[in-house]
């Protein structure tokens, strides 16, 4: 069985004032060619679908379009923290026509499915919530179930699902959460909150695959023994990711052998780059010098407290992506260079906030707060 493992796609996502609708398309182009190409039997897509729970209208049609284009090939799709799940499964009946299959609703579900002579069992879950699990999953009257933290609570899951595991059938489990010693790029949204919704390495049972979303850095974890895959996201979307190659993950699974791993890279996403210069006049003319460059850039001057406007539109007609234009000894209102690249997260800016009001960082209690609102539908 060669299975296809990709995850966070964030259709309809932005970066700046940017739509990334006509680069999602090329990407999806050319995941359907390495389907044909790697004659893939099954498709693994580990959440984030979408980049918030309100798609737009382009953001549907572009979904809708691949689920056709990849008829004939099972693919198996989960929701991440991005997805709204309600929204995700409405669309389950038009994926099911095609032979997909959804796995939104923040519930756990075993799939059993036959390719290419070839059975599998796939314990699929969904990103879900700390609050959702105590209200859909688990017995709010069960003392004990709630006592046990998010991290034991998904371990709890796998193993209700891991016990259909048979060895005449490939072993696969699907997640969309921060695994343990993962590495974040600095991109995604938060899901940890000061350690509430990590999941240990002991939590994921034995699989010939795990395939995993979220993290948008393409990386292999241990865990249980094993490794634990984040096949990454498929474009660029924030300055802290350029360092890697954007990939898809290709499987070879056959029951009681153990599973050949490869990673192939895409030729579709965009470049993103920075590019610095000690003043205004050195990066007006390294601006002429990459005139109408594609790439996404962020540009970075060192040693101006402040730029003028006739300076920020030359430098914006000649490159037609930049993102942001930032000095490094601007004023107090804005950051230098290892914050601009480090692109703090939701969570950390929450926590410096509160410090900065209360005089004291926020307590657990307040975190999980801030990581109910953070689920809000609206965000």
């Amino acid at each position: 069985m060669r299975i296809l493992h990709t995850s966070d796609w964030h259709l309809g996502a932005s970066l700046g004032s940017f739509s990334r609708i006509d680069e999602q398309r090329e990407f999806l182009t050319e995941l359907a060619d390495i389907c044909r190409r790697e004659q893939v039997d099954l498709i693994l897509l580990a959440g984030d679908v979408f980049d918030n729970s309100n798609p737009s209208a382009a953001a549907y049609g572009l979904y809708c379009a691949v689920l056709k284009e990849l008829a004939g090939i099972p693919v198996i799709i989960t929701a991440g923290n991005h997805d709204n799940p309600e929204r995700l499964a409405a669309l389950a009946p038009l994926a099911e026509e095609v032979g997909h299959v959804t796995v939104a609703l923040p519930a756990a579900e075993c799939i059993e499915i036959t390719v290419s002579g070839e059975a599998a069992v796939i314990a699929a879950l969904p990103f879900v919530s700390e609050k959702r699990l105590n209200e859909l999953v688990f017995d709010n009257e069960d003392e004990s179930g709630m006592a046990k933290n998010y991290s034991d609570k998904i371990a709890g899951l796998y193993v209700d699902m891991s016990a259909k595991f048979r060895k005449d059938a490939v072993s696969i489990v699907i997640g969309h959460f921060h695994l343990e010693r993962g590495e974040a790029s600095g991109s995604e949204r938060d899901i940890t909150l000061g350690g509430i919704y990590a999941v240990s390495r002991n939590s994921i049972p034995d699989a010939d695959y795990v395939a995993l979303g979220h993290l948008h850095r393409p990386q292999e974890v241990s865990a249980n023994g094993g490794k634990a895959y984040y096949s990454g996201s498929p474009l660029y979307y924030s300055l802290s990711e350029r360092a890697y190659q954007k990939s898809v993950v290709i499987v070879e699974a056959k029951a009681g052998e153990a599973a050949q791993v490869r990673r192939v890279p895409l030729k579709s996403p965009r470049p993103i780059e920075l590019w610095e210069a000690d003043t205004t006049a050195e990066m007006l003319v390294k601006c002429a010098e990459n005139e109408n460059s594609l790439a996404w850039v962020y540009i970075l001057i060192k040693e101006e407290a402040s730029l003028n406007h006739y300076d920020i539109k030359e430098m914006r007609r000649l490159v037609p992506f930049i993102i942001e234009i930032r000095t490094e000894l601007d004023n107090q209102d804005h950051v230098g260079r290892d914050e601009f690249l480090e692109e703090r997260s939701l969570n950390e800016e929450f926590i410096d906030f509160y410090t900065k009001r209360r005089g004291i960082a926020p307590d657990n209690a307040m975190r999980e707060i801030f990581a109910e609102i953070m689920e809000m539908d609206d965000l």
